[in-house]
């Protein structure tokens, strides 16, 4: 079995170092992976996955906090009345990723309102293409099952239509 990563370089470890430990690991745990076996596996500084990890404790609290702030916003909802409708939820905030510019040459990231974000010309365009993003994303990771086949042929067709101005 060959592996990789998403995102590369998001990582200190090698892809098929880490696939091949972590099969191994969860056959040995009877099938299954969970987060605190895999920590545990990982803890020893020989591990093949223990430099994935931070061990260092105060920068692992602060990176902890920074992903529960993004826990937090990304699960925030606004809810608004709809008429006889009902309440109806939606996301309160959207993350942004600008593109690398001579002043900052890593982009910038950042969340803000989903109002704000659909005002702004330039941040319609990278919330709708994240989206696009997301849904060839959802339709290739459940490819396999026959059982949504009828959605999967609806969703191609969504694609192929997205706006031409949306698409990357």
């Amino acid at each position: 079995m060959k592996y990789g990563f998403r995102q590369a370089g998001r990582f200190k470890v090698g892809p098929q170092e880490a696939g091949e430990f972590l099969e191994s690991l969860r056959i040995s745990c009877g099938g299954i992976l969970t987060p605190p076996a895999v920590v545990d596996a990982a803890t020893p500084p020989d591990s093949p996955i223990h430099n994935a990890f931070t061990w260092e404790d105060s920068e692992a609290a602060t990176e902890y906090r920074l992903h529960q702030a993004r826990l937090l916003m990304n699960h925030l909802v606004r809810i608004r009345e709809v008429g006889d409708e009902g309440p109806e939820e939606y996301r309160a905030f959207v993350h942004i990723r600008t593109d690398a510019t001579e002043d900052v040459p890593q982009g910038r990231r950042f969340y803000t309102s989903l109002e704000a974000a659909m005002r702004d010309p330039d941040l319609r365009a990278e919330v709708l293409e994240r989206a696009r993003g997301e849904l060839i994303s959802w339709r290739s990771r459940y490819a396999d099952l026959q059982e949504l086949a009828k959605i999967h042929a609806k969703v191609d067709r969504l694609i192929d239509k997205w706006p031409s101005a949306v698409k990357a």
